[in-house]
């Protein structure tokens, strides 16, 4: 690996991904193990003109933990920020802080250097923007989404209109957001109303891939049993290690949109962002809109399953049909819109 190869990656979450102007004040917040990404994107603010802050904080525990009080001071009156980090800082107080003052944040958790070479941040954003808001309104709309997924598992996810919060990955508005490589839209399930079963076969963020389907069961907004052998018992000592009721939590349906990226390569963002998944959301969720706060924010994958809204499929077999708009992946791996 090397910094010229990072640079092209740099290049694209700097000008494209954020549109970054000469003068703009920026922070870079990262751990030690991020620390070279960190800096290759640095030093390329830097020779756009930024004024550029880096620093470097102790790596948190968990995901959504609040980074050390002067980073969020820093991030508070910066007008750009890249968080490259080990966990994620996206549903931080820090960063909704900092965005509804008005800066623009990268959130980069567990970003890996081989997702600046392997292409999925080669897309175009500016495309898949426009694609990702459409399905963001069709979530909006809908007052009931139904899950099929594995072998007979149905979950229900009743809905309570809320806004998409789309993570396009274009941040050039201030307060936006942006995790990419990862590209979805996803809505906040109406409080105490989940019920059913999710067949996850895809990744726990945090925790990685599961080697066999595990079935997470809900009633009344809360999951109430796993099963499915040595993952199911890991899933559930990670929830229950948070000592927080409330990580048991559906807060989030959300859907991957990335075409060029791969599950179970260890970026979180490639897991949750592949095209044509599915993932629910638990625990923390202000950033979507609910009233559930909890001490972490975990992610269930599943890789294709079919998705209903309202008793209408709008997703099957990693292909999407919108009223006046359907999209899929062809065979080289491109999206081609019909």
């Amino acid at each position: 690996m090397t910094d010229i190869g990072l640079a092209r990656g740099v290049k694209t979450l700097l000008d494209i991904n954020l549109n970054l102007q000469a003068g703009e004040d920026v922070v870079v917040v990262t751990d030690p193990q991020r620390h070279s990404i960190a800096e290759a994107i640095a030093f390329g603010a830097c020779e756009r003109g930024a004024e550029v802050t880096l620093i470097t904080m102790l790596r948190r525990t968990r995901h959504g933990e609040e980074p050390p009080a002067p980073i969020a001071q820093a991030l508070s009156v910066a007008q750009a920020a890249l968080l490259p980090t080990t966990y994620s800082l996206t549903h931080s107080k820090a960063v909704r802080a900092a965005r509804h003052g008005g800066c623009r944040v990268l959130s980069l958790p567990g970003i890996i250097q081989d997702s600046f070479y392997n292409g999925s941040l080669e897309v175009d954003f500016l495309q898949l923007h426009t694609l990702t808001v459409e399905v963001g309104k069709v979530l909006t709309a809908a007052r009931e989404a139904r899950v099929l997924s594995g072998e007979g598992s149905v979950l229900t996810v009743p809905l309570a209109g809320r806004p998409s919060f789309d993570q396009t990955g274009i941040c050039h508005e201030p307060g936006t957001l942006g995790v990419p490589p990862n590209i979805e839209t996803a809505v906040s399930p109406l409080e105490g109303a989940t019920f059913g079963t999710l067949s996850v076969d895809g990744v726990v963020v945090p925790g990685g891939p599961v080697a066999s389907p595990v079935a997470v069961h809900f009633e009344s907004g809360r999951i109430t049993a796993i099963e499915g052998g040595a993952d199911a018992d890991r899933l559930r000592a990670l929830l229950q290690g948070y000592d927080d009721p409330n990580v048991f939590c559906p807060v989030e349906l959300g859907l991957g949109l990335n075409p060029k990226a791969r599950m179970g390569r260890g970026s979180l963002q490639e897991d949750e962002g592949q095209f044509g998944s599915l993932h629910i959301g638990l625990g923390e969720g202000a950033s979507f809109g609910s009233s559930i706060h909890a001490k972490a924010h975990i992610d269930l994958v599943v890789r294709a399953p079919t998705l209903e809204l309202d008793g209408k499929t709008v997703l099957q077999n990693k292909a999407y049909t919108l009223p006046g708009l359907s999209f899929t992946l062809g065979k080289g791996g491109e999206l081609e819109t019909q």
